[in-house]
Order: structure tokens, then sequence, then C-alpha cells
């Protein structure tokens, strides 16, 4: 009765690490890199006032 509740419960954990791993594949993308440029900053400013944020 244990063997079988035990073999039951490793089959849940490993199809639980296999479908993370399965995700974590499809999903792990790397982070674009940005350019630092006068274009950029005036377009932050430009979004900063618009939501009329206060630093």
């Amino acid at each position: 009765m244990i063997k079988k509740i035990g073999k039951i419960v490793l089959g849940a954990l490993l199809l639980l690490f296999t479908l993370g791993a399965i995700l974590f594949a499809i999903y792990n993308e790397p982070l674009p890199s940005g350019i630092k440029s006068q274009n950029a900053d005036a377009l932050a400013m430009k979004m900063l006032t618009a939501l009329h944020y206060e630093a």
C-alpha cells in the first residue's frame, strides 16, 4: 500500500518537474538591451510629464 502511494507521489513530482522544465525552456528569454541616447531621454521625460510624475 505504501509503495503504491509512493509511486503515485513520485510520478506526480516527476510530472510537475517535467512541466516546469518545459515552461522554463519556452519562456526563458534574455532581456532586451537598451541604447542610451538623447532621443530616449526625451521620450522618457515626455512620458513622465504625461503621467504627471514628480521626482
